[in-house]
């Protein structure tokens, strides 16, 4: 390019030459004829006096009407401003200048112009070839952008941080806070609701970041879930209230699936003997802290989230969770378990199908056969149930029940296929009592990963349910356990 630009510079000398002398028409024509913008003005007045067809074509005009124009009226510039840049040029104290041009129809577009002086019938013009550099400055802007920015939620990324906390770091910005945040569940919802559905959450969490901090204030996406804030002149107690804010704002949130959450840790730098790094490392290991509290939280705001979610879009499990949650912790008294058990046994007939959560409203509600592909889907939700148990730490050690609650006695269950007495006592009895219930209220999405349920001639009463758990003895069911849970209904 700057080659290209040096030849047409010498050849537009050699042609200005040459018409200054007029010796033929033949140069006129290679002034006029030229692809690149050329223009000749006068550095007094800055009126137009000669353009190429390049430059009529450029700017838009006839050219009459171009050459009754004054630079200041192409150039955005202030008139004051182009009459210094013009003196500089005819001076030859600088050749090179970035501007923004107006077309005729108003469009700016910005230019890189190399100017210089003339010597035209004894008088000193400023000849000027012109390059439009608006999509090259667009592109250059766009990168310079994603060096410092996040791309989904257009807050600054950590190598912005990492020049950033250089400038900050000096006594006048003291005191300066760090706030670290991690989202909560962020993984959850990318498995059970989708990426899409993630990014949504991170720009929500994003955007809650930025209303809860002042426009000086830097919000950072670290990566993955994680967020850092810097806050210049702000103490240990304005780092508390931001926090608070940013709660505040999550709770209000109307984001759906899930409202957002976020655990927060934070620390403050007050005198330049405290290094930021270790003030960065006590508000991280802070947000970790609170992280690990928020997991360890019986029924957390997450848990809630997700299972109102699921219950919103099933008719049956609400009501099936609680028949199955009952009539599992009698038929768990009746096997003489502990009190720990009987515990983790309710939890898990309250959390057994939390893995439906991926399911389609319209298929968890389905009444029509349910093909094939659609069973493989369904098939999975014990092994999502189970990876989002394990996240929790009170519901980790129901996760592996979760996992196995639909394995059969004779080996044709999923997802393992674990046999006998392989599969966990507690799963095998939320397998036999899900099974009664489902056959008894004829829910369907449920039968249709056991049974041929369309085919099936069971009515609808208790009798004939039991009938069926008792032919599924051995090959769904432990024997001992239907003989324990038949006795039930003995009584």
């Amino acid at each position: 390019m700057l080659l290209i630009i040096a030849i047409t510079i010498i050849l537009l000398s050699y042609i200005l030459c040459e018409l200054k002398k007029r010796r033929s028409s033949y140069y006129q024509s290679l002034f006029k004829d030229n692809h690149s913008v050329i223009i000749l003005l006068d550095p007094q007045s800055g009126n137009l006096i000669d353009a190429n067809s390049a430059a009529i074509s450029y700017y838009g005009y006839t050219k009459e009407e171009l050459l009754t124009k004054n630079i200041t009226e192409i150039n955005t510039l202030s008139q004051k401003d182009v009459k210094i840049e013009m003196k500089r040029s005819k001076k030859e104290e600088k050749k090179h200048f970035y501007f923004q041009h107006r077309l005729a129809d108003g469009e700016i577009r910005d230019v890189e112009v190399y100017s210089g002086p003339i010597k035209v019938d004894n008088k000193i013009l400023l000849y000027s070839i012109v390059h439009d550099i608006t999509e090259k400055k667009k592109a250059e802007e766009e990168i310079s952008y994603l060096t410092f920015h996040d791309p989904v939620t257009n807050l600054y990324n950590r190598s912005y941080y990492q020049r950033a906390i250089k400038e900050l770091d000096l006594a006048e910005n003291y005191p300066i806070s760090i706030i670290m945040g991690d989202i909560n569940g962020l993984k959850l919802t990318n498995d059970v609701f989708g990426h899409q559905c993630g990014d949504k959450l991170l720009i929500e969490v994003s955007n809650i970041l930025k209303s809860a901090t002042r426009s000086s204030d830097i919000v950072v996406r670290w990566g993955g879930d994680e967020f850092c804030i810097l806050l210049a002149g702000s103490n240990s107690s304005e780092a508390k209230e931001v926090i608070k804010r940013i709660k505040s704002k999550c709770q209000n949130s109307n984001f759906d699936p899930i409202p957002p959450s976020i655990s927060l840790g934070y620390d403050t730098k007050y005198d330049s003997e405290t290094e930021l790094e270790e003030v960065f490392k006590i508000a991280e290991d802070r947000m970790y802290d609170e992280k690990e509290k928020f997991k360890a939280t019986p029924n957390n705001y997450l848990i809630n989230s997700f299972m109102k979610k699921l219950y919103s879009k099933n008719n049956y499990i609400l009501e099936n969770n609680k028949r199955v949650k009952d009539l599992a912790i009698k038929l768990g008294k009746e096997l003489n378990l502990s009190q720990v058990e009987l515990d983790k046994l309710s939890l898990l007939a309250e959390y057994h199908d939390i893995g439906h959560l991926r399911l389609s409203e319209d298929l968890v509600n389905n009444e029509d056969r349910i093909s094939d592909q659609e069973k493989e889907r369904i098939k999975k939700h014990s092994r999502l149930g189970y990876d989002i148990a394990r996240r929790f730490s009170y519901l980790n050690p129901i996760s592996e029940y979760i996992l196995y609650h639909h394995e059969n006695w004779d080996g044709s269950g999923y997802p393992k296929g674990l046999k006998g007495e392989k599969i966990p006592l507690l799963s095998q009895i939320i397998h036999l009592v899900d099974i009664y219930d489902a056959l008894l209220h004829k829910i369907y999405y449920i039968l249709d990963t056991e049974y041929d349920c369309y085919n099936c001639t069971i009515d609808l009463c208790e009798i004939n349910v039991l009938d069926e758990i008792k032919r599924k003895r051995g090959v769904f069911f432990d024997p001992k356990l239907v003989d324990s849970f038949l006795r039930l209904f003995d009584q």
